[in-house]
Formats: C-alpha cells, sequence, structure tokens
C-alpha cells in the first residue's frame, strides 16, 4: 500500500533581521496556544530563553510556484480500495483518519471519470510448450529458460516471469483489423499461464516499471494518435486519452524493443 501527499514549494530565500525574525516567533504562540489552559507569551520566557532566539536563523520564501504529487494506491480494485479505507478508519489516528478521508473522497472523483479495462491475450498458448523443437519452429517459436526479471513478460498472466520458468517466444497477430494498421509481433507466454482476471481501472505491477509506448486508435482501426510514457503515469494518461471520444482503445506496447503487451478498452 502506497499513501503519501507532497507538496512542493518554490521561490527565492531571504534571511530575515533580528527584528523581523522576533516578530515572526511572537505571532506563532497566539496562533497556537491559545487552546491550551497554560499559554505561553514569548515576553513571559525567562530571559535565557528569549535569549536563545539569538541562535535561531529565520528566513521567508515568497512562493512563486506551487507543485503537488499524491499516490492514494489509485491503481488498486475497488475491493481492495474499500479495504484500505476500512483499515485506515479502523487504526483511528489523526493521519489514518485524513487520508481515510481523502481516499475516500478520491474513490467519488474516480467513479465520476471515465473506466477502463486492461485486456490480456485470449488464450494461454500453453498447448505450444508439448511440441518437440521442430514442431515449434515451423511456427516461428522458441522455447527458452528466464535468466532475469523482469525481461520476460508474459502477455497471459500480465506478469513478469520468474528466473528458472520455461517461456516460448512466438510471433502473435495483436491488431486484427480492416484498416492498414494491421500488426504483429514476437510475445512471450509462461508455461501454465493464468488469466490475471483484472478489475476496472487496474493496472498490473509488470506495466509500472517500464517505459512504454501507447497507441491510440479510433473504431475503425486508425491509429489518432501515439505517445511514450513512463509507466507510473498510464492510469493518468489512460484516463486523458479516454476523454477524446475519437479515441476507442488503445494498445500498450514496450517502448524500446516495441513488443505487444496488452490493450485498453472503455468500460461503459
Amino acid at each position: 500500500m502506497e499513501l503519501y501527499i507532497s507538496v512542493h514549494l518554490y521561490g527565492k530565500v531571504s534571511i530575515l533581521n533580528d527584528n523581523d525574525l522576533w516578530h515572526s516567533i511572537d505571532r506563532l504562540p497566539p496562533r497556537h496556544e491559545k487552546i491550551s489552559r497554560c499559554p505561553i507569551l514569548l515576553q513571559s520566557l525567562p530571559n535565557n530563553i528569549q535569549g536563545m532566539l539569538k541562535e535561531v536563523t529565520g528566513f521567508e520564501i515568497p512562493i512563486d510556484k506551487i507543485e503537488a504529487s499524491f499516490k492514494l494506491s489509485q491503481n488498486r480494485n475497488n475491493k481492495d480500495y474499500e479495504n484500505i479505507i476500512q483499515e485506515l478508519t479502523t487504526l483511528n489516528t489523526p493521519f489514518s483518519k485524513l487520508m481515510s478521508q481523502t481516499l475516500t473522497q478520491t474513490k467519488k472523483i474516480s467513479l465520476m471519470s471515465i473506466n477502463f479495462k486492461i485486456s490480456e491475450i485470449e488464450h494461454n498458448y500453453n498447448h505450444l510448450f508439448n511440441l518437440n523443437e521442430e514442431e515449434l519452429t515451423v511456427k516461428g517459436g522458441v522455447k527458452m529458460i528466464v535468466d532475469e526479471k523482469p525481461g520476460y513478460p508474459c502477455r497471459f498472466s500480465l506478469e513478469d516471469a520468474e528466473l528458472g520458468e520455461e517461456v516460448i517466444i512466438f510471433p502473435f497477430q495483436h491488431h486484427r483489423t480492416n484498416s492498414p494498421y494491421q500488426s504483429s509481433g514476437p510475445i512471450f507466454v509462461r508455461k501454465n499461464a493464468k488469466s490475471p482476471n483484472l478489475g476496472v481501472n487496474e493496472i498490473p505491477k509488470m506495466l509500472l516499471h517500464r517505459l512504454l509506448s501507447l497507441r491510440i486508435y479510433d473504431k475503425k482501426g486508425f491509429m489518432i494518435d501515439a505517445k511514450t510514457i513512463q509507466g507510473k503515469t498510464l492510469e493518468n494518461e489512460i484516463g486523458t486519452i479516454l476523454k477524446n471520444n475519437s479515441a476507442d482503445y488503445i494498445q500498450i506496447h514496450n517502448s524500446s524493443p516495441g513488443c505487444y503487451n496488452c490493450q485498453v478498452n472503455r468500460v461503459e
């Protein structure tokens, strides 16, 4: 579970002189001590404590720019999201209460946004593992043993294959259309791969750490746009793309090798 909200403020720093520093600090107790049963005023502090102010360096930053970002487990499915909110509510700390409220509000906003579903290839092609080398070669396939992770993304399980696993790479027609944009290319499948059964708006982890190429198509199978993105920004990119009514679906490829990964479809 990843939860954070960060705000970065940008501006030119200037150091406060002694007089401005005193007035700045003098304003703090009335603001923060007013709910205390025994509020403290700066003037009431012992002289030795007041003398410590000479060791304080004060500064101010006129704000030129504000940048904010957040990670609130947006890539989780609805059930996981509700469980996270419930667990935060149960913790009953000031931070967990605030995050629970924020996640609940974020969920409401998400429900008003465009929904999507990522789909794996239709079959696991497990029968290919029963072919001998010659039979597999006729189909353009090659058996391999995984020797690095990540490096062998399975297009059926939508997971990176584990070290030592047996995989097959073979040519696959991933864009069947009557338009000129018919396309095929090499893909990996794992032995005995299982469907990920992804939920609505759920993104498989194997996409988050890759540089991705998005190819956007209309209903006639014509490419209307394409872009390269970092995987961690995929959810926001999908939402932005699908706000264009001409965009019917998206095919996701690995950017550098260009191999097909999966397809994104609208959910009405």
